[in-house]
């Protein structure tokens, strides 16, 4: 099997949260980008010591490591940017915010007299190798950033976040008839994940991992078959069916993952995210239009797992073709959006 990388953003520094622990349960790797001039920011940070320490488990990844292609990212971020609208809706320019830090080693190509010539970046107050810059413009750059890298490595890598609203600048949702509109399913896991609570120390996730290996490899294997299934389907009773049957097969899994985790580690919580999956033929998960007066319209596809407050959720969402461009060809997830929802007792 592929390893698989959760490349998390915006940060340096994986924070000490929900994302980790659930990233570290159900992916074999954690990244982030780190310069490296800032690598002992992630080498002196006292909660990743664990899984510092641990075999390939944490990959820092740089722009030399998985080169891309710098005109491809270019072309995007112009295109955002320079989006009619975009920047009236920064508001007036002497409001604008730049609480957001870009490190310089982070800016490719013309990147950098591209922001500036657009007032996104001041260079006045600029703080040894971090630049201020607009912090919307910030968040979009980062996650851009990421999304390219991850388009790039040579490996199974998915850019990952734990805040809908970096997510949100990366993958806005247009409508069907938008020119250049393609389309993909929006999974969401709700309430579905078995994950540790934030008090158990990552040294005993950790120990978990290798100790039970086999119930977390198992359900990670069905959960990226699925995956790949939803992306080929080719109708929407398809997508019923493996959906269907993915939720019966994986409520052994997960009640045997969840089981091992309460022996192990005492306290757990119940863990949701979304997933992007590229379709084969966008007229799937789409009804099909009564008269020219009712149009198709898309359907909405879910299944009950483990009770009644966990279900798989699937959903037509819509991103400009140049969003997807290097992603396209995939047939599991090109992104994830990972948030903890709630806990439960033992």
């Amino acid at each position: 099997m592929a390893t698989l990388t959760a490349l998390y953003y915006p940060t340096i520094v994986i924070p000490d949260d929900e994302w980790l622990r659930q990233a570290l349960l159900y992916w074999d790797r954690v990244a982030s980008i780190v310069p490296p001039d800032q690598k002992e920011l992630v080498d002196e940070c006292e909660w990743l010591k664990p899984v510092l320490q641990a075999d390939d488990v944490f990959c820092p990844m740089w722009l030399s490591d998985h080169p891309m292609d710098p005109r491809a990212f270019m072309d995007e971020l112009q295109w955002k940017v320079e989006a009619p609208g975009y920047i009236d809706s920064l508001g007036p320019r002497n409001q604008w915010r730049f609480s957001g830090r870009l490190h310089e080693d982070k800016l490719l190509d013309y990147s950098d007299s591209f922001l500036c010539h657009h007032g996104l970046i001041d260079r006045s107050r600029r703080r040894g190798p971090w630049l201020p810059i607009e912090s919307r413009t910030g968040m979009l750059y980062i996650s851009l950033l990421a999304k390219h890298i991850a388009d790039a490595s040579p490996t199974e890598v998915a850019s990952s976040t734990s805040s809908s609203a970096w997510y949100g600048r990366l993958y806005p949702v247009w409508t069907p008839g938008d020119q250049d509109a393609v389309a993909s399913a929006e999974v969401l896991y709700e309430n579905v994940l078995p994950v540790p609570a934030t008090n158990v120390p990552l040294e005993k996730i950790m120990s978990f991992r290798d100790k039970r290996q086999d119930e977390r490899v198992n359900f990670q294997i069905e959960l990226r078959k699925y995956e790949k299934k939803v992306a080929a389907a080719q109708s929407t009773d398809e997508v019923k069916d493996v959906t269907s049957d993915f939720s019966k097969e994986a409520e052994s899994g997960l009640a045997n993952l969840r089981k091992a985790l309460k022996t192990d580690l005492v306290d757990i919580a119940v863990s949701s995210f979304q997933a992007l999956v590229s379709l084969e033929d966008p007229r799937v998960l789409t009804a099909a239009a009564v008269s020219a007066a009712v149009p198709a319209v898309p359907v909405v596809v879910s299944a009950g797992i483990l009770g009644a407050n966990a279900v798989i959720k699937i959903t037509k969402v819509f991103h400009d073709e140049r969003v997807r461009k290097n992603t396209a060809l995939r047939d599991s997830a090109y992104a994830y959006l990972h948030y903890a929802e709630k806990e439960f007792g033992n």
